[in-house]
C-alpha cells in the first residue's frame, strides 16, 4: 500500500503546477523588517536583484530610460519595499518578487506618456 501512495505522490508532483516564487511577500517582509543583520542582508540582496532586473527590462525590452536617479542608495530601495510590505499586509500572500517590483516601480519609475 505504501508503494502505491509513493507512486501516486511522485506522479502528482510532476503534474501539479509549482509556484515560481522563491520567496513570499510574508517571508520577504519578515526578512526586511528584521533587526537581524543577516536577515536584512538577504532582504537587501533580494531587493537589489529585483531592482537590477527592472533596469535590465526597461533598457533591453522596453527601450525606456534608466529608472533610478543618481544618488539613490540600496538602503532607500530596501526601505521602499519594506514600507510597501508593511503598509499592504493584504498583498503579502503574493510573491515577494512581484511585490518588490511593484513597490520599486511605483516609487522610482513612474511611467510618463
Amino acid at each position: 500500500m505504501r508503494r502505491y501512495v509513493l507512486v501516486a505522490a511522485m506522479v502528482t508532483a510532476g503534474v501539479l503546477p509549482a509556484r515560481a516564487d522563491f520567496i513570499s511577500g510574508n517571508k520577504l517582509y519578515e526578512l526586511c523588517a528584521s533587526e537581524n543583520a543577516f536577515n536584512g542582508g538577504i532582504c537587501a540582496g533580494f531587493v537589489m536583484a529585483v531592482a537590477d532586473e527592472i533596469e535590465r527590462r526597461r533598457a533591453v525590452e522596453l527601450k525606456l530610460p534608466q529608472c533610478f536617479r543618481e544618488g539613490v542608495t540600496a538602503s532607500q530601495v530596501k526601505d521602499v519595499v519594506t514600507n510597501y510590505l508593511r503598509d499592504n499586509p493584504q498583498m503579502r500572500n503574493s510573491g515577494g518578487g512581484v511585490l518588490a517590483d511593484w513597490a520599486i516601480v511605483t516609487a522610482f519609475c513612474p511611467f510618463k506618456f
